[in-house]
């Protein structure tokens, strides 16, 4: 046990005082952040015309808003662990796009 236990320490290891896992939902959370404002105007522009495919067209507003944040927090983010990047910046990017699929359907339609 003590074997794993310091595996499982050196995988999520202290980074910055912080856990690799929480330094990972932190960025998770800025590119939410970073992405809201540039996805609430892109809706609000599609909605004001008429989308003939509305899954598509929230799939595409939400990961060209939310990309603007990755692209900038990739000039701010500290780990350079290409599985930060993979699981928490492309997995932002994934999870936002699938909730513009959503909103898309929901609101685009005419």
């Amino acid at each position: 046990t003590n074997f794993q236990t310091r595996s499982i320490r050196l995988r999520f290891g202290e980074y910055g005082g912080r856990t690799h896992f929480s330094e990972g939902l932190a960025c998770s959370y800025e590119i939410l952040q970073m992405a809201l404002v540039p996805l609430a105007v892109l809706f609000f522009i599609l909605r004001r015309g008429a989308s003939v495919h509305p899954l598509r067209s929230g799939i595409m507003a939400a990961t060209s808003a939310t990309m603007m944040g990755t692209l900038v927090l990739q000039v701010i983010c500290q780990s350079p662990s290409p599985v930060h990047i993979l699981a928490y910046h492309v997995g932002a990017v994934l999870a936002i796009s699938l909730l513009g699929a959503f909103l898309g359907l929901r609101i685009l339609r005419w």
